[in-house]
């Protein structure tokens, strides 16, 4: 494995732990490559009305905002919300049954395509037209855009002008086809 260059710059690292059923965030601010355990944070305080919890749920709805304006994501879903949960788990090649599973999930969200269910909707989908990645995309956006919202924290945009940002997120080694392809390719370079 290559060192890393020496570095004597303060910087923000995000560590994301973009887990199956739950995402964890640490972050610390080391000068240089290395950082003290005891400069190592890990988010317990959310956003509002997510709780104080280490980690939060890895689940987004695409379903209308309930009566309290939950955001539909995490710990804060309405009940009538359609939660996307595993969404992870669609970024791997699934075999065929999987994947007519996955379509008969779709078709169940999207009331089999009823279309006085359309109409009660009016005409916004509670089910997402979206693929994974975009999901997933979707559900790491909120988690960026609640950790800036933290006050007091190395994230207000005045500090983040000044540092550089490395945001490292988790893999795990065994995902099927995708931990395949990356230790494949891992080799070429």
């Amino acid at each position: 494995m290559a060192s890393l260059p020496k570095t004597t710059e303060r910087r923000l690292v995000i560590a994301i732990d973009y887990g199956t059923e739950y995402t964890s965030v640490a972050f610390a601010t080391p000068l240089g490559n290395r950082a003290d355990l005891d400069e190592i944070h890990i988010i317990d305080d959310w956003c509002l009305q997510m709780g104080n919890h280490d980690a939060i749920p890895s689940v987004i709805s695409y379903s209308h905002q309930g009566s309290l304006g939950q955001q539909q994501w995490g710990w804060d879903l309405s009940p009538e919300a359609i939660p996307m949960k595993n969404t992870k788990l669609e970024l791997d090649i699934g075999d065929a049954s999987e994947e007519l599973d996955f379509v008969l999930k779709s078709l169940d969200g999207m009331c089999n395509l009823d279309f006085q269910h359309i109409e009660r909707a009016r005409g916004l989908p509670e089910y997402p037209w979206k693929g994974p990645e975009e999901i997933v995309g979707d559900y790491l956006t909120k988690v960026l855009d609640c950790l800036l919202q933290l006050e007091g924290s190395c994230f207000e945009e005045k500090l983040l002008a000044m540092l550089s940002v490395d945001i490292v997120v988790t893999i795990p080694e065994v995902c099927g086809h995708i931990a395949f392809y990356l230790r494949a390719t891992e080799f070429r370079t």
